[in-house]
């Protein structure tokens, strides 16, 4: 990719003359304009949008802050994020939070500071985790436009696009009452909210079904050996029919600590997931789960930013539920 350098040796003018007319800044004589001009043609020369942005003093850096990016949603909903930045012209800077074993702060600051230094669109936060509602509360006071990208947070005031998770895990557990199991328990991650959340969809599903009596969720960390061990613990006197998992690795886990315990899935208890993590269809059986679409959920973020809406907005990403092998109708084999 050529250079600005290599449009100025090309020309037979300085990087300045060239950055001149590129910018349209400051007067530059005819002669050397058209020679400039006839040198970004025969290389084809495209100047960076941040090269445009240092001479307006204007931004083309997207600061992006998460509490983790190998795991598969934040991977999925960086490199959305990452696509729509790069059709918009601009850069991403990914600030990654410090939190302990069980997501408590112990040095935001740390993350956001080398990035909040630097001139920025504006903020996102992937808000997946408790720290990163606490995390949009400090950005908000040193920054004009923050956007949560994943769960809906109680914060006024704000754009936010987020999984509908409420909606997913009502659907499933409706689904597998409807598939005749009495009721469904219930793995629950860090972070599920009990009224808009994975959770509360759950407990939501079961109340509207009639039942009066709903039974305890399992809480575990984001380890699946977690739900592993919940897996080994499983009863094995038919109470337990149905699990829904807070996401696809705990539900990778506790199938795994169920087969250890000589508990079959379908056949005595149907399990779905949450996130459709490519892992999930290659299981014997094949995992059935709630889809989201995390790179539509980065997309959208960066939407957000691109309009500059002067109104907050609040944007769903809906789910999509898919049944495969993990899941089956009582009594039948």
């Amino acid at each position: 990719m050529p250079a600005m350098a290599d449009v100025a040796a090309l020309a037979n003018v300085s990087v300045p003359t060239v950055s001149r007319v590129v910018q349209g800044t400051v007067p530059v004589s005819e002669e050397k304009r058209k020679r400039v001009l006839a040198a970004i043609e025969e290389l084809d020369y495209r100047p960076s949008a941040t090269a445009r942005a240092l001479a307006h003093g204007t931004s083309t850096i997207v600061g992006v802050f998460a509490a983790q990016a190998s795991a598969y949603g934040y991977a999925a909903t960086i490199e959305g994020i990452h696509d729509e930045a790069r059709r918009n012209g601009w850069t991403v800077a990914v600030g990654l939070l410090d939190a302990g074993p069980d997501g408590e702060i112990t040095d935001v600051q740390r993350a956001l500071d080398p990035i909040l230094t630097q001139r920025l669109v504006g903020a996102i936060v992937i808000g997946f985790d408790p720290i990163a509602f606490d995390t949009i509360e400090i950005l908000r006071r040193r920054h004009r436009v923050v956007i949560a990208a994943g769960s809906l947070v109680d914060v006024a005031g704000i754009d936010q696009v987020h999984l509908d998770d409420y909606a997913g895990a009502y659907e499933a557990t409706t689904r597998l009452l409807e598939l005749g199991h009495e009721t469904v328990h219930h793995v629950a991650v860090p972070g599920s909210q009990q009224k808009t959340g994975r959770s509360g969809g759950w407990r939501a599903a079961l109340a509207d079904a009639g039942l009066s009596t709903i039974p305890d969720p399992w809480h575990v960390s984001w380890d699946p050996a977690d739900a592993r061990d919940v897996g080994l613990a499983m009863p094995t006197d038919g109470s337990v029919t149905a699990v829904l998992c807070g996401n696809d690795q705990i539900a990778i886990g506790l199938m795994r600590g169920m087969g250890e315990r000589g508990i079959r899935v379908p056949d005595d208890v149907s399990v779905i997931g949450f996130d459709d993590h490519p892992l999930g269809r290659m299981l014997t059986p094949s995992l059935s789960t709630v889809r989201l679409d995390f790179t539509a959920l980065g997309e959208r973020a960066v939407a957000m930013l691109a309009a500059e809406s002067p109104t907050p907005s609040i944007v769903a990403v809906d789910p999509t539920l898919h049944i495969r092998e993990s899941v089956r109708p009582v009594g039948r084999a």
